[in-house]
């Protein structure tokens, strides 16, 4: 079956043109509707549009199937003012610390999103080693910031923060 050029869309992961049918946007927003979501700026088939437009992050099939991309599940991430992502794919950033350039692997985006629930619009000011040298910083001022208060304090306190907490990071790794 032929589609009409009006029905074809740009994959952004593979660059081939596909049809509308060759991809999961449709199943993904009726998805997303059938939670119960209603938003009277997206008017049946805005996935599609915003697609096309290239406001959203999608994959075709194929890309999927090729494992070139992971498929996102808009009823499970937070946003509202922009497209929820339709696909995950491996991007490249510049950490602000070291200067270095990391990838966002779309397994650790779709963590992100869909399981910890970031908004779409979030995305990684540091690379994993930065990210982790950051926390271990802040985990020691904040210790540290303890430890002074029960210095000046009259009546000595037994509570102390609890530090134990996995990092986001490692739990990602635990899970994948």
């Amino acid at each position: 079956m032929n589609a009409k050029p009006s029905e074809m869309l740009l994959c952004p992961c593979c660059g081939e043109r596909r049809a509308v049918a060759d991809t999961r946007l449709l199943q993904a927003e009726a998805e997303w509707l059938a939670t119960g979501a209603i938003d009277t700026r997206r008017p049946p088939g805005w996935s599609v549009e915003e697609a096309r437009a290239g406001q959203c992050q999608w994959a075709c099939i194929r890309c999927f199937e090729t494992g070139q991309a992971l498929e996102g599940r808009p009823a499970l991430q937070m946003w509202c003012d922009s497209s929820p992502y339709f696909a995950f794919l491996d991007t490249e950033h510049q950490c602000i610390d070291c200067g270095q350039r990391f990838v966002f692997a779309a397994a650790e985006q779709r963590f992100w999103y869909e399981t910890l629930q970031f908004w779409v619009q979030s995305r990684p000011k540091r690379c994993i080693p930065c990210r982790r040298a950051r926390r271990a910083r802040r985990r020691i001022a904040r210790q540290e910031q303890v430890r002074r208060q029960q210095q000046n304090q009259t009546v000595p306190s037994t509570a102390v923060p609890d530090t134990s907490i996995a990092s986001r990071d490692e739990q990602f790794e635990r899970e994948n």
